[in-house]
């Protein structure tokens, strides 16, 4: 039974309402802001006390910290952080599903999943700023709120640059079937190009409803890969490399091959609506648009070669700004 339920007013502010996910050591309300009146979503460490519920508050307070330092609209909101009736807790943005959700029934558009890839690669550029690696990356953990936007969440276990060790040297953090090899050796040294193995592998994941573990054994004649659009194919082949240095090194470098891929196919990105009413195909959103125009890229024939990285032609635009 969990130390809290529905009803219970958490720090005398946030009244939880509906339980709307539950693991071995936390749970996840829909709760209530009583202060400003908006609805929020409420997650408290329940591991019973002992060494393990300590390592658990400290990533539960890393996560906060993650999050809160990437202030970018694809990157779920933080609003608060504490300790309630000796239950650590950060309130959050409340979102409608995850993506491990939206394609339970069949994959996703290559177009559709594009779409919302293009965003959390905006997300996880703006964290690779900041020095965060976020190291997890996979469906379940991009979450679309009412408007079909796509959001990146669950930085527990992150690195951050803060000059502090959180990773045990020569230990393995993460989800196999989205980590690249070098993580399964040692998550402790890991740079940005895991968040980009990840990346595509969650966006394979997407469109083929396949499983992605050990994407870096596979060439472009794999069946794996079948009936996927060439450009497509290329892209996540490249960025789920054995070797990261043959991997794309920036988030930025696999959006502009995904945004080439766009138009190998003749489409625009699309979002779908995540609310009620689910299935209506919507034009992209306006944080998808900003994506694809922030990336100013002109590609020629020698640039689209999968053996080199496209050139960015125009300047980069203020970190406020989307990928």
């Amino acid at each position: 039974m969990l130390p809290v339920q529905a009803g219970d007013l958490v720090e005398g502010r946030f009244r939880l309402d509906t339980l709307i996910g539950q693991g071995g050591c936390a749970a996840v309300f829909k709760a209530f802001d009583t202060e400003l009146e908006t609805v929020c979503a409420v997650k408290l460490i329940v591991e019973a006390a002992g060494p393990r519920r300590d390592t658990l508050a400290r990533r539960l307070r890393a996560e906060a910290r993650a999050m809160g330092a990437v202030d970018h609209p694809n990157v779920l909101k933080i609003h608060a952080v504490g300790v309630h009736q000796g239950l650590d807790y950060i309130v959050m943005d409340l979102a409608m599903c995850s993506l491990i959700d939206r394609i339970r029934a069949a994959p996703l558009q290559p177009v559709v999943a594009v779409g919302w890839m293009l965003q959390i690669l905006s997300a996880l550029h703006a964290a690779h700023e900041r020095g965060i690696v976020h190291r997890d990356v996979k469906p379940s953990n991009i979450l679309l709120d009412a408007q079909g936007r796509a959001l990146m969440a669950d930085f527990g276990i992150a690195r951050l640059d803060d000059g502090t060790r959180h990773t045990r040297v020569g230990s393995s953090l993460g989800s196999l079937a989205f980590m690249p090899p070098e993580q399964r050796l040692d998550a402790s040294t890991v740079d940005q190009t895991v968040d980009i193995y990840a990346a595509a592998s969650t966006l394979y994941h997407l469109v083929s409803g396949r499983n992605p573990i050990d994407l870096f054994l596979e060439g472009p004649d794999s069946p794996r890969f079948k009936d996927m659009p060439d450009m497509l194919r290329t892209a996540i082949i490249r960025a789920t490399r054995h070797n990261p240095a043959d991997r794309y090194r920036t988030a930025r470098q696999l959006a502009a091959a995904l945004q080439a891929a766009i138009a190998e196919v003749g489409e625009m990105p699309t979002v779908e609506h995540a609310s009620e009413g689910l299935g209506q195909m919507l034009p992209a959103s306006a944080d998808t648009l900003a994506a694809l125009d922030w990336l100013g890229i002109e590609f020629s024939e020698a640039e689209t070669n999968p053996g080199d990285p496209p050139t960015v032609v125009a300047p980069p635009p203020p970190d406020a700004s989307p990928l």
